[in-house]
């Protein structure tokens, strides 16, 4: 079954959402010693992010028009529907922060309408994928 590929688009709005959440990664840190199972889950957030970053690149202008991903559906799902979430929590917050800069507030917005509907996207796929999976061995 061919693996879920992302436009230049929706690549530009996933590395946003993902370099904004590696920016609260001291948070690990922070918790290690007061709530260790949310440290641990917060690790395991960063390390799809980190996931996905190997797929998608590091470099904010990345050239490629089509961008193959190679992450197991079951993990690009989880880190996906994580993204999805926050993108959309993100748009409702940043309409009422006044003290952020009209420019930032306004690149938040615009990731985060487009992030959402590309992580919808590539839901889609994976489900669709993972369905056949299962049906395959079912069979």
């Amino acid at each position: 079954m061919p693996r879920p590929t992302l436009d230049a688009e929706q690549r530009a709005s996933i590395y946003t959402l993902l370099r904004r959440h590696l920016t609260s990664i001291d948070d690990i840190r922070i918790l290690a010693d007061d709530d260790p199972d949310e440290a641990g889950r917060l690790a395991l957030q960063y390390a799809d992010d980190f996931r996905l970053f190997e797929d998608i690149g590091w470099d904010r202008d990345d050239p490629r028009d089509s961008i193959r991903l190679t992450m197991p559906p079951t993990d690009l799902r989880r880190v996906l529907m994580r993204l999805q979430a926050e993108a959309e929590g993100a748009l409702i917050t940043s309409a009422g922060e006044e003290r952020e800069d009209k420019g930032e507030r306004d690149e938040i917005r615009v990731d985060s309408v487009a992030a959402p509907e590309a992580c919808r996207d590539l839901l889609d796929v994976l489900d669709a994928e993972l369905e056949g999976r299962r049906q395959g061995a079912c069979t």
